[in-house]
């Protein structure tokens, strides 16, 4: 199987082993490569730019024996996802020594990650609207001129029932680069997409109003984008 033919969520934080092939040389920094050491054991994360990067945890001659490096406390190298695109992987259930080092990077990288963005991350029915190389940036649905579009939005926070994120690659439609939009989920012929409902540049102060109440009043009754929530 190729990583192109699984969802985000079956791979996000997971282990996995690619048949890497000549990949592992970029491991030669941290560990000897033997010309048998073609397959290499990862998990991926999300740097700061947004973007999808896969850490390599050891490297070794097979799929079972893919143990070289465990042991050692920095990663080895780290893949793009065109890097591994293609490449053939099997996913792994990891041991307590995978666990164990993978968590403690991941406490380095992502530990200033906002609690909300990993909510975001996490739900499984966004990602069918997932850029593949940066992950939070997911498709958002407009209407412009009388007719339904499309563009990128940066993914940031929940807000009430809104999932509220960044306006990317507008194109064509009158949307400004960088405007905080509100939207909601919908559901489609194709599955489930976000529709814009508020933009901040084009609000007036009625409007801005309105919002303000309906996030207010969201949040006091537990109503969220992914439904109703009994509170303590």
């Amino acid at each position: 199987m190729e990583i192109v033919n699984l969802k985000f969520n079956e791979y996000y934080h997971q282990f996995m082993t690619f048949e890497a092939d000549d990949l592992t040389e970029k491991c030669k920094d941290k560990i000897s490569v033997n010309t048998d050491d073609c397959y290499a054991l990862c998990s991926c994360w999300i740097n700061e730019e947004g973007e999808l990067l896969f850490q390599v945890l050891s490297i070794g001659p097979t799929w079972e024996t893919c143990t070289r490096g465990l042991e050692m406390e920095e990663m080895l190298a780290f893949f793009t996802y065109d890097d591994i695109a293609h490449c053939e992987v099997r996913m792994v259930e990891p041991d307590f020594e995978m666990v164990q080092k993978n968590a403690a990077f991941l406490d380095t990288v992502e530990n200033d990650v906002d609690e909300e963005l990993i909510e975001l991350r996490q739900d499984e029915r966004l990602d069918d609207l997932r850029d593949r190389m940066y992950p939070d940036m997911v498709e958002l649905t407009c209407f412009s001129h009388g007719r339904m579009m499309y563009c990128m939005m940066m993914l940031k926070d929940v807000k009430g029932p809104f999932i509220c994120g960044e306006v990317v690659e507008p194109e064509e439609m009158e949307l400004p680069e960088g405007e905080l939009t509100y939207a909601l989920p919908y559901i489609g012929p194709s599955g489930i997409g976000l529709l814009r409902v508020y933009g901040d540049s084009s609000m007036n102060e009625d409007e801005q109003q309105i919002l303000q109440e309906i996030i207010h009043a969201a949040e006091e009754h537990g109503f969220g984008f992914d439904g109703y929530h009994l509170k303590n």
